[in-house]
């Protein structure tokens, strides 16, 4: 699907920053490349609602074309939001329980460009 690849080269760099603190915190589900919130799930969804929609074939085609690179800006930056919450959160466990210091210097880094 053309539209799901376009969105992921749009949000590319803050989806890989937001898998790897999924990928840290080891939660069921998020793991690699599998989790609800990878972009080809939004663009499915998309496609599912345009099939719903009482209008032409060709406006629905024009919307797939037309809406994944235009979502493509805000999905990143949910990413990025999304990505620092879990980073303020992280660090927020780590100030609050010292005896684990050592498990919380272990954060996943951003990645390097």
């Amino acid at each position: 699907m053309r539209a799901a690849q376009k969105l992921q080269e749009l949000v590319q760099r803050p989806l890989a920053e937001l898998e790897a603190l999924l990928g840290a915190t080891q939660l069921a589900g998020a793991t690699g490349q599998r989790h609800p919130l990878r972009p080809e799930v939004y663009v499915r969804a998309l496609v599912r609602l345009a099939r719903q929609s009482p209008v032409s074939a060709s406006v629905r085609r024009r919307w797939l074309r037309h809406l994944p690179p235009a979502m493509g800006p805000e999905l990143a930056r949910s990413y990025a939001v999304w990505t620092a919450a879990l980073q303020a959160q992280g660090r927020a466990l780590c100030r609050r329980r010292p005896r684990r210091r050592r498990r919380c210097r272990s954060r996943p880094t951003r990645p390097s460009s």
